[in-house]
């Protein structure tokens, strides 16, 4: 079954076998590397599975202090599509946040409470895939 998946990364060469090897699976699959081009992907189209990038850069959508100078995007990132109702129509999707960190508190504190699963690089295809036919 063919998912539309997100991949909210801004290390191309981390997704690159990845994203081809979905896409010849079949699936739709997005990529987008900074947070304000996530927040427009999720406020607009819709997505089964989303791959969020723990560190990204800030941008303009949070502050320094809020991503610890760009530690914690992604996380910022998955509390708005979980609380905010601008992104309802992704609220339910599957998240998976991905990481270099290994047992990182506020990770995987923000984790458990919503609902993503924790995937750390580097990316093995089998997971990704995993994940995706999963959702």
């Amino acid at each position: 079954m063919s998912r539309r998946v997100l991949f909210v990364e801004d290390d191309f060469i981390t997704i690159d076998s990845v994203v081809t090897h979905l896409r010849i699976l079949g699936h739709d699959v997005r990529i987008v590397d900074t947070a304000e081009d996530a927040v427009e992907a999720l406020m607009w189209d819709d997505y089964e599975v989303v791959f969020l990038d723990v560190m990204l850069p800030p941008g303009n959508i949070f502050s320094l202090e809020e991503t610890d100078d760009g530690r914690y995007t992604g996380l910022c990132l998955l509390e708005l599509l979980r609380r905010d109702d601008r992104y309802a129509r992704n609220r339910d999707c599957r998240v998976a946040l991905v990481t270099n960190w290994r047992e990182e508190q506020r990770v995987d504190a923000s984790a458990e409470r919503y609902r993503a699963r924790l995937i750390e690089k580097p990316l093995a295809l089998s997971t990704i895939e995993d994940f995706v036919n999963d959702a």
